[in-house]
């Protein structure tokens, strides 16, 4: 199961520059914070919207001093260029049957049009098991009971229009 994660190489976090944005405000913030609401409050002056920036804050850690951002920024950005390097289109092409169940948000940016038609052939050649939410990138906050139907119902594929 891939949840609105795209399979193909991006060039230059292709769809995902909001996730991009946060941290590079992280990296701004810096670590350090007397309590979570200026952390937040950082956050929020450099762009992000509160409600993220509010879950960001759940991770912090409490020290004797305040508060510490525990991210491991550098690794973070090591993870994500080799994300974004890495082609698995080959991979989902393997299968004989629908093996892999892909899960789109249709309002996200993650998969540009061309991405979303090479998910439909894969689909037609019953090598993939396609399946669209009302959702953006984020499914499971923006149709939580449609993923909760995805992953657990009867495999019902569905085609983007």
């Amino acid at each position: 199961v891939v949840v609105d994660s795209m399979p193909g190489a991006r060039a230059a976090g292709r769809g995902s520059e909001s996730t991009l944005a946060v941290i590079e405000a992280l990296k701004h913030v810096g670590p350090a914070h007397p309590n979570r609401d200026s952390f937040v409050d950082a956050l929020v002056r450099l762009g992000v919207e509160r409600s993220t920036a509010v879950w960001l804050a759940m991770s912090l850690k409490r020290t004797p001093e305040g508060f510490r951002v525990g991210f491991d920024l550098a690794a973070i950005d090591a993870l994500l260029e080799d994300y974004f390097a890495v082609d698995l289109w080959p991979v989902l092409g393997l299968g004989s049957r629908q093996d892999t169940q892909l899960i789109l948000g249709d309002l996200s940016p993650v998969f540009a049009a061309e991405d979303r038609a090479r998910c439909l052939a894969l689909q037609e050649d019953l090598k993939l098991e396609l399946v669209t939410l009302a959702a953006g990138h984020w499914v499971h906050v923006d149709d939580p009971n449609g993923l909760v139907k995805a992953l657990t119902g009867p495999a019902q594929p569905t085609k983007e229009q």
